[in-house]
């Protein structure tokens, strides 16, 4: 398969299942592991980015011969990830499963905002 780059606007209040139903309807060719992993962690960076970004915000999938890009961008002050959140705390885990999940992955700073960025081969 050739380079292919779908976009989805991430609008406040918009609910995490229509994150996984714009996947739904570009994914269809990869392995169903490939795309449960994808659903996975692009809902946990689109909801990072709704709840400690600014808007815009939007999400970025792109295809290449044997991986899966997704790129979320938002706007905001510079944030950095320092790991798992203590033991017990709640909340602070989707960049944890991102690590882990992810064959690789990382967050770039721009102008206007931040850009967490991560690949899955299939």
């Amino acid at each position: 398969m050739a380079s292919e780059t779908h976009t989805l606007g991430v609008t406040p209040g918009l609910p995490l299942p229509a994150v996984r139903a714009f996947l739904r309807g570009v994914d269809r060719h990869l392995p169903d592991r490939a795309r449960e992993t994808l659903a996975l962690l692009s809902t946990e960076i689109v909801s990072n980015a709704v709840r400690h970004g600014e808007p815009p915000a939007e999400l970025e999938v792109t295809w290449l011969a044997g991986m899966a890009r997704l790129v979320v961008r938002s706007g905001g002050p510079r944030f950095r990830w320092h790991g798992p959140p203590p033991a017990g705390k709640e909340g602070g885990w989707g960049l944890v499963l991102v690590n882990r999940m992810a064959d690789r992955w990382g967050i770039k700073r721009r102008a206007d905002g931040n850009e967490v960025w991560l690949e899955v081969d299939h």
